[in-house]
């Protein structure tokens, strides 16, 4: 069966799902996490699959709208067993209605992920050092961006490094601060970074975790106090970087391919 992305109380449901059954009839099921709809469905059409857990794709699926409101998604041999219709339920509002016509042509597949903390399982936050991971959100391959959420776990200098591209910032818990700066990133502070800046990331004494919401533009290019360059980060190194870990820790190198676009 096809179900939400690893992770998701959706992923978790047909776990539960498939254990009911090795428990009471023997029979093994296994559960194809997928990223959006489509995804969901598709092995279903292609014979890949018998059975898919969606959620209000069913509803676009049946409708033909959205991703589903083209030729190749017409009228399927597919049959709905059970659905729980209260949250798309008809409106008094004439106006609440979905937009009717197809998306772009290449338009690229939405992304959405459920557990963005990565709070179901370790594996997802991808080890930089022994007190700093990060958790990928995104890879943007095309606009040479990443998303990630950033979590050290000690106080004291992280990295000195010079931005190429923008950066904005987010931050969820703990404070850190830059010592070229005299403001300090708390709970709640956004920040945004000019290109062309270089500055010492630090989390000060007193914090065990910060955690941040960042999105890169462009590189990092890291230097010493002098600006001679020690090294760089971009999104294809951090793809490596996050490939890697996913294949050596047991989620197959594969598993980045959802974070990719």
């Amino acid at each position: 069966m096809t179900a939400y992305d690893t992770g998701s109380s959706g992923f978790n449901i047909g776990v539960a799902i498939g254990k009911a059954f090795k428990d009471k009839h023997g029979t093994d099921v296994r559960v194809l996490p997928a990223g959006n709809d489509v995804a969901r469905l598709a092995p279903l059409k292609g014979g890949r699959a018998q059975i898919s857990a969606m959620g209000i794709g069913v509803y676009f699926a049946q409708e033909g709208v959205f991703e589903f409101g083209v030729k190749e998604w017409g009228p399927q041999p597919l049959r709905l067993l059970m659905a729980s219709s209260a949250c798309n339920a008809i409106s008094p509002d004439p106006g609440l209605i979905p937009y009717q016509k197809p998306q772009p042509r290449d338009m690229r597949p939405d992304m959405v992920i459920h557990d963005a903390m990565g709070e179901s399982d370790p594996r997802l936050w991808v080890p930089l050092s022994e007190h700093v991971a990060v958790r990928p959100l995104q890879f943007n391959v095309t606009l040479g961006q990443y998303t990630h959420v950033l979590r050290v776990t000690r106080a004291g200098l992280i990295a000195r490094h010079r931005h190429s591209g923008g950066v904005h910032g987010l931050v969820f818990k703990g404070r850190w601060h830059y010592l070229e700066h005299d403001w300090v990133a708390e709970e709640g502070s956004y920040i945004w970074e000019p290109p062309g800046e270089t500055h010492t990331l630090v989390v000060p004494e007193g914090c065990t975790e910060m955690v941040t919401l960042f999105q890169v533009s462009g590189s990092l290019t890291y230097v010493d106090p002098q600006g001679a360059v020690t090294g760089y980060d971009d999104v294809f190194t951090r793809l490596d970087k996050a490939r890697a870990h996913y294949a050596a820790a047991g989620l197959g190198e594969n598993y980045v391919e959802r974070f990719i676009r």
